[in-house]
């Protein structure tokens, strides 16, 4: 048995709407997975200057840190965007029963994870600074 899409009643409309959908994924896929290891390397990075605070702090921390908040900020601002072409195949769907959804608790889970994710990066750029400036006081004196 052979499916026509035309036959079920799907118009160009719904199959371009349709035809969009992977791109985007694929590229939030890619920012999430770099967004983790970012935040990955911070922990390792966090780690050290825990065992060994003493030893400079570098830039490395913070710099990481916003990647990883700047990576989960341009995959959220990706959900975002999709959700239009959820809405447009909402609206073209119904005729042949196709409905689509987006996850609310995905997209709350996201954001907290950039909200943390900036949050650890406000923390490693006001440490560094801090210590930077311990460090001019000592030279100074």
């Amino acid at each position: 048995m052979r499916l026509n899409l035309a036959e079920l009643g799907f118009t160009r409309d719904l199959q371009d709407e349709l035809n969009k959908i992977p791109g985007p994924l694929q590229v939030l896929t890619v920012f999430y997975i770099l967004a983790v290891a970012c935040s990955g390397l911070s922990v390792v990075l966090y780690f050290g200057w825990l065992f060994r605070p003493n030893y400079n702090m570098s830039w490395a921390s913070p710099v990481v840190a916003w990647l990883t908040a700047s990576l989960l900020f341009a995959g959220n601002i990706i959900v975002v965007v999709s959700e239009r072409a959820v809405d447009t195949i909402n609206s073209l769907g119904p005729q042949v029963g196709l409905s689509v959804s987006t996850g609310k608790k995905f997209a709350a889970l996201t954001w907290t994870a950039f909200a943390s994710a900036l949050a650890m990066a406000m923390y490693w750029s006001y440490e560094i600074c801090k210590d930077r400036k311990a460090r001019k006081k000592v030279v100074v004196r």
